[in-house]
């Protein structure tokens, strides 16, 4: 709309209140406006602790919390109000103008933003408060940016810090005793939302976007860098969407996802010490679109991604979490199926022995690793005595487990940030084993990328 629509806008809107106004005061004179009352339930904590190991939540009670509205008061007057002339021309000069058969939509969400002001004034309604929300309407239909968040609550992943802005869209912080005050779970004790959520996302953007689309998106990618920079079992247990807005179709909603293990398999520590290096990981790394593509299409990283990704979050044998992982690892360096364990084994050593771990070790480590795959891929699995053999090295087979999830983590973020095509990148490997040009192009590449992965 150009200023002189918006005075159009303005003038029919105004005029709408003022016979709103005057509706109002006889509905209040007559003595039968009464307000409601909302209900909901939640919480008061009486001991809240978060720790090392997460959320502790010692003592909680249910309570009612009791909001008064006028929704019902509104809803009675609604039916004399759309009579009104200042209404129907509102609502015929909008369709005319915007070529919108549903402009009623926005003329009847304004009414009912409106009404609870006259109605918490008595029928004198505070003037900047109407002058407010008759301005947000009007930059509303004209289609200007909104601000829009999401709140994302996360699993698996500890902070030492109360928050960390992550860039100018983004807060990653801890959970807070109000954060499961304000929690609604219908008629389950506190103790049976468990896990507890150990941290919280905060997502904010002001653009033109309303159904949410930008907002899940940068969901998901977040939730792709924090997984990518730590090798632990980070998932969401579910996030809303919000719009600050007055005449939307829907203004947001809730997405609960449940999570794919009850108890996160490893939790990730987020230290003070590492807010610069995840500053630039974010800043340096791209994340493949197809990671967060709402229509997700196949191909290896994608592939290697989601391997890499069940290895951590799926409630799953130990065996499988390997298997998955190597399986990860076949995705981004293997281009035949002829001596595929060996292959995978050199190439993979080679791309982290530059990085600065021992190749040996690295072989020696995937060796075992691709020992268990087979065996968990044709019916086996490792017997107490198999595990009793990682003790003395490893501690547990977890412990081994999550060793080679993360040299998964770490070919593809190399993967990622190096730019090079799969079979390019291969053949670099490859070469660089007779080659001493292409140990000299490979470590310039992943010199290059370093402080990205380790």
């Amino acid at each position: 709309m150009d200023l002189e629509e918006d005075t159009k806008t303005a003038e029919h809107l105004e005029n709408l209140m003022v016979e709103v106004g005057e509706l109002v005061k006889k509905k209040i004179s007559s003595g039968n406006v009464m307000h409601g009352v909302d209900e909901s339930y939640g919480w008061k904590i009486n001991n809240f602790f978060y720790t090392q190991n997460g959320v502790e939540i010692d003592h909680a009670s249910r309570i009612i919390h009791k909001k008064k509205n006028w929704t019902k008061a509104s809803f009675d007057l609604s039916s004399d109000i759309y009579r009104l002339s200042t209404f129907l021309a509102a609502e015929k000069y909008l369709r005319e103008r915007n070529a919108d058969q549903y402009a009623i939509i926005p003329i009847q969400s304004f009414i009912y933003k409106i009404l609870p002001v006259y109605f918490e004034g008595n029928g004198s309604p505070d003037k900047s408060t109407l002058q407010a929300i008759k301005n947000k309407v009007i930059s509303e239909l004209n289609g200007d940016p909104v601000h829009g968040t999401a709140t994302v609550h996360l699993s698996g992943v500890i902070l030492d810090f109360p928050e960390f802005r992550i860039d100018e869209h983004a807060i990653l912080r801890q959970t807070k005793q109000s954060d499961f005050e304000q929690s609604e779970y219908q008629d389950l004790p506190i103790q049976h939302i468990f896990p507890f959520n150990t941290a919280i996302l905060e997502i904010t953007y002001i653009s033109k976007d309303r159904n949410g689309a930008l907002l899940q998106q940068k969901v998901e990618e977040y939730m792709a860098l924090l997984k990518l920079y730590f090798p632990g079992s980070i998932q969401y247990r579910s996030y809303e969407i919000k719009f600050d807005i007055i005449t939307p179709l829907s203004n947001g909603g809730n997405m609960g996802i449940p999570a794919k293990q009850i108890l996160p398999w490893q939790k990730s520590v987020f230290k003070k010490e590492m807010e610069s290096s995840f500053i630039n990981f974010i800043k340096t790394l791209v994340i493949p679109k197809n990671f967060y593509a709402f229509e997700k299409k196949v191909d290896y990283i994608s592939t290697a991604f989601d391997r890499y990704n069940e290895a951590l979050t799926e409630n799953v044998p130990t065996e499988r979490r390997i298997a998955n992982a190597m399986m990860g690892i076949e995705a981004l360096l293997s281009n035949d199926t002829q001596e595929l364990s060996f292959k995978m084994q050199t190439r993979t050593s080679k791309i982290l022995g530059v990085l600065g771990f021992k190749p040996l070790e690295v072989r020696s480590h995937l060796s075992k690793a691709y020992g268990i795959r087979s065996k968990f891929a044709h019916g086996g699995y490792l017997t107490d005595g198999d595990k009793s053999k990682f003790i003395t090295e490893f501690i547990n087979i977890d412990n081994f487990a999550l060793i080679i999830i993360n040299y998964v983590r770490i070919v593809l973020v190399t993967t990622i940030a190096i730019d090079l095509s799969k079979n390019t990148l291969i053949s670099l490997l490859d070469d660089s084993f007779i080659d001493d040009n292409k140990v000299a192009e490979l470590k310039n590449k992943l010199e290059n990328i370093k402080e990205l992965v380790i």
